[in-house]
């Protein structure tokens, strides 16, 4: 070959092919991590919070729970006195005593009734009501008592008197030493208890009485009134010298006429 031939090299070239304006050039994909979410601040606050009352309700029920349990355990072993006072304290409660009792119409045929009654170891309190008169034999907190007692004395019948209040407190200790003072009375009555022994219970609740006169100065003044007359009541007709009928019939007057004031003062 003749080396001055020469040889078209013009296909093997490297061209740049020509661009077609109505196609696109590939755009570049970029990787990269994926992003984290972050929650947002007041969902977290939410969370939170809701966290926190679950928790505690969940303490408070606990709490609740265990409560309940104890009180009634120690109901269980208190024979159910607990449970009683709470309930008592939220409804109220009824308090209720029953008089052996004669009636009669006029106030002069009353207190000539009220001497014959006191001679046989009766009250011979008269109590009062409108244009009636109620001579007292005796007074009692369960009416299966009182109705012994009227058996046992012709022409007389049962008289209640009572009350309801919320003011529980006061009234539980009260109506706790009336019942006290009648089972004293009819303890010595039936010889389970003596004279002395008598006197004794009788002078534990008087002085009881006026302990708390002394030191519970925030006392309304009605039942303060009713403390001062009770605390006389006892000491002026019980502590007197006599016969084991005067005793009975001094004590069991004195008994209605606390019992007829604790009702008006609690009404």
């Amino acid at each position: 070959m003749n080396h001055n031939d020469e040889v078209d090299y013009s296909a093997f070239f490297y061209r740049t092919e020509p661009k077609d304006p109505n196609v696109s050039a590939p755009t570049e994909r970029v990787f990269s991590k994926r992003a984290e979410v972050l929650p947002d601040r007041k969902d977290l606050q939410k969370r939170k919070k809701s966290g926190f009352v679950k928790k505690v309700f969940f303490t408070l029920t606990v709490v609740a729970l265990l409560f309940a349990i104890s009180l009634l355990a120690v109901d269980f072993f208190t024979n159910g006195s607990v449970l009683g006072h709470v309930f008592s304290a939220l409804r109220g409660s009824d308090y209720e005593y029953v008089f052996v009792v004669t009636e009669r119409s006029q106030r002069d045929y009353a207190y000539a009734q009220s001497l014959l009654v006191k001679q046989g170891g009766g009250s011979g309190y008269v109590l009062s009501e409108e244009d009636k008169y109620y001579v007292c034999y005796a007074v009692f907190s369960e009416r299966s008592d009182a109705q012994r007692v009227a058996d046992k004395n012709p022409n007389t019948f049962l008289k209640t008197l009572g009350f309801s209040t919320k003011d529980v407190s006061f009234a539980n200790d009260f109506d706790r030493d009336v019942r006290t003072l009648i089972a004293v009375v009819a303890d010595y009555e039936s010889g389970k208890k003596s004279e002395a022994e008598a006197y004794a219970e009788v002078k534990k609740v008087s002085d009881g009485w006026e302990k708390k006169l002394d030191e519970q100065k925030d006392l309304p003044d009605a039942e303060r009134d009713l403390l001062n007359y009770s605390v006389k009541a006892l000491s002026g007709q019980i502590f007197a010298e006599g016969t084991r009928a005067q005793f009975l019939s001094d004590m069991r007057y004195s008994m209605c006429s606390i019992v007829s004031s604790f009702c008006r003062t609690m009404q």
